[in-house]
């Protein structure tokens, strides 16, 4: 399911690749790698709060998850602005 919503994210249709993300969580609700595509998805369609709490449910899934703790770093900073 990641790979047809970074296709949709990719070719534009950032609300559909986010549609396909929210299930994709839903569906497999400990998969860290679930949480970071729908985080960097919600990232990509500049929703930074949405994007942190799950860059969040990410990590606490996936420990080692290093995009996510960059991510997280990199949205702090943001909102911090």
């Amino acid at each position: 399911m990641n790979v047809i919503g970074y296709t949709l994210l990719d070719h534009g249709r950032l609300s559909d690749g986010l549609k396909v993300f929210e299930l994709n969580a839903k569906e497999n609700p400990k998969s860290g790698n679930a949480f970071d595509s729908l985080a960097d998805g919600y990232f990509r369609n500049n929703q930074l709060t949405l994007s942190k709490e799950n860059y969040q449910k990410a990590l606490a899934l996936s420990p080692d998850n290093n995009n996510a703790k960059e991510m997280l770093e990199k949205i702090n900073k943001m909102l911090a602005k």
